[in-house]
């Protein structure tokens, strides 16, 4: 999946460079302007690309730093599946209008609630695979990797409060 949003990133990068250079590139339909797809372009390439690398190189190594399978037998999956969820629904939120407006924190509330879900599952297997570890003691990689866990979990917490003005609307 990395490959996919990395590829897809990149792909809107360049289309909204060209765009710039091009101004005949700007359609009349408003999701191909600028303004949508820029956010839509650093989402994939930070969050898409970078977040699944950083889930599948956290979920590869504490396996072999600790000698053991990850914890939970759909949790794993979840967390990989769900976060991907996300980032369709983030991006196609970015396209139809329906952000934040924020720099790197645009999701609207209904993506940033299911992001919290995830995470939080994510947190969970790390922590449930390092608790039950062969090793007896934990490799200074998984001290990282948990404080990369903890300090998103900490920043989205911290810039996405919201309250929905409506369950069917995604303005909060």
């Amino acid at each position: 999946m990395a490959m996919f949003w990395g590829i897809a990133g990149v792909s809107v990068g360049v289309f909204i460079a060209s765009q710039l250079a091009w101004p005949a590139l700007n359609f009349d339909l408003p999701w191909t302007s600028f303004g949508r797809l820029r956010p839509l372009h650093t989402s994939a390439v930070i969050f898409a690309f970078g977040g699944n690398v950083l889930i599948a190189t956290s979920f590869y190594v504490v396996q072999k730093t600790c000698r053991t399978r990850l914890a939970g037998d759909l949790a794993p999956w979840f967390v990989v599946v769900g976060y991907n969820f996300f980032i369709l629904i983030a991006g196609t939120g970015y396209l139809f209008g329906a952000t934040q407006s924020k720099e790197y924190a645009e999701p609207a509330w209904y993506a940033d609630l299911w992001l919290t879900i995830v995470w939080v599952t994510y947190l969970i297997v790390f922590l449930a695979t390092l608790v039950k570890r062969k090793e007896p003691h934990i490799f200074v990689a998984n001290w990282f990797y948990l404080a990369f866990i903890v300090t998103i979990a900490v920043l989205h917490l911290g810039n996405n409060p919201a309250l929905p003005v409506s369950v069917f609307g995604s303005k909060s």
